[in-house]
């Protein structure tokens, strides 16, 4: 062993470390029951995504944080119920679903599952048990919280053998415990860049929102700067080091560029072989920065599809309105309400919570954009029945959401379409009933 070999030994031997091969002998000769076992570990587990920049993104603009606010206040209300054969049963899982855990109510749990959503693209919920195997709790986490283990017998399809679970205030991401695939509800869309993790909007629109935020910085320092663009003070015939700096610190205290603010619209007086002053910046107008706000503030409505109408700034007339509502809740928030039941679904039926015929479906009943959207499926379940196809059928075949009724299994055929002219008496009739004799 040459002089290296020693002294790399020393440092090994002082600072007490040992070679990942030793440290797993030592392990298995004081614990041989776990020789066949495999093992969760940090280099196991796939990519924890760091969401400090979404986060910072959507507390920065306005744009995207009424978004945000929407999905959260449009979602988080709406009751999910357990349903067969289309009509609300009652079941356990109710008054786990209605009051999540100690300090969650439904709203506040849903409301930060749509946030989680929107700023990370997924989100997880911790399912809780007792002793008995019974569902106790739900908590939410979110992608920052969370990593994924990948099951390395089915990697290539992204097959979870469960999650760990992290202390998202640490700054070193400090895990502290690990759940199996039946203890967690993972909630994503879909990534193509990382199948076991999910992408969220605000990555999408990132470009777009920085170049929002930048633009609000460069028009708040114009306006601080009393609507001046900088300047550029010409002197031909050059200026000394010291005349340079007394200019400078002249013309900041009288000329309006102090952080007072003092000196703005005073008459500026040339001197010292200043013979000109130019505009040093482009003025707002020649930047189209009116449009590009416009821009970005669109783009970032067509991602989380808010309509302009909803999000403040489209044109506000009852008609632009009340399609721009039924736009929303059919297109956006009923596709993400879709997913989160579809979910809680196949996670309920896999741990044994929910029988198979029965799922989540939340209540939508009383959302009267999705009520005015019906009227078409009406005037079909109109035009099916008129040819002799049972209600019961049309409703299943519509989701029309009425539920079975008594006597819809048979054919109902309806003479005349329903109207609201055919429920109001006719001119004539009222006469003839006011000219009557008693």
């Amino acid at each position: 062993m040459n002089l290296r070999q020693l002294t790399t030994a020393y440092i090994k031997l002082a600072t007490g470390f040992i070679s990942p091969r030793l440290r797993l002998q030592a392990m298995l000769d004081l614990h041989p029951e776990l020789t066949n076992q495999q093992h969760w570990t940090l280099g196991n587990e796939a990519t924890q995504p760091q969401l400090n920049s979404n986060a910072a993104l959507h507390n920065s603009s306005a744009w995207v944080y009424r978004c945000v606010d929407l999905w959260q206040k449009l979602i988080a209300p709406q009751l999910i119920k357990i349903v067969q054969d289309n009509e609300t049963i009652k079941h356990p899982l109710d008054a786990i679903l209605a009051t999540p855990n100690v300090i969650h109510s439904s709203h506040k749990l849903w409301s930060q599952w749509a946030l989680n959503m929107a700023t990370g693209g997924e989100s997880g919920i911790e399912v809780v048990y007792n002793k008995r195997g019974q569902l106790t709790e739900l908590w939410p986490h979110s992608a920052s919280a969370f990593g994924v283990l990948p099951n390395k017998d089915k990697e290539n399809y992204y097959v979870p053998a469960g999650y760990r679970i992290y202390n998202p205030e640490s700054a070193f991401s400090k895990a502290l415990y690990d759940l199996n695939t039946d203890e967690f509800m993972h909630f994503k869309f879909h990534n193509p860049e990382n199948g076991w993790r999910g992408m969220s909007p605000i990555s999408i629109a990132k470009a777009t929102i920085k170049t929002e935020i930048y633009a609000n910085q460069w028009t708040l320092s114009y306006f601080l700067n009393g609507a001046t663009p900088g300047i550029a003070i010409i002197a031909p015939s050059g200026l000394t080091p010291d005349e340079k700096k007394e200019i400078i610190s002249s013309f900041q205290q009288r000329y309006g560029l102090s952080a007072s603010g003092a000196g703005w619209h005073t008459p500026l007086v040339l001197e010292q072989g200043v013979s000109d002053i130019k505009p040093f910046s482009s003025l707002p107008k020649d930047m189209e920065w009116v449009n590009q706000q416009k821009l970005n503030r669109d783009t970032i409505g067509a991602i989380f599809g808010i309509p302009d109408e909803i999000a403040g700034h489209g044109r506000d007339t009852y008609e632009n309105f009340d399609v721009a509502e039924r736009v929303l809740w059919t297109i956006t928030i009923s596709s993400l309400i879709f997913m989160r039941d579809d979910e809680l679904t196949f996670a309920f039926h896999k741990n044994g919570l929910l029988e198979s015929d029965l799922k989540c479906q939340t209540d939508l009943t009383k959302i009267w954009a999705l009520r005015r959207a019906m009227n078409s499926a009406f005037t079909q379940a109109q035009m099916l029945a008129n040819i002799g196809v049972p209600f019961n059928r049309i409703d299943e075949y519509l989701s029309l959401g009425v539920g079975k009724i008594p006597g819809g299994d048979k054919p109902t055929r309806l003479s005349q379409p329903i109207s609201s002219e055919t429920t109001q008496p006719r001119a004539s009739d009222e006469t003839t009933s006011s000219e009557t004799p008693q």
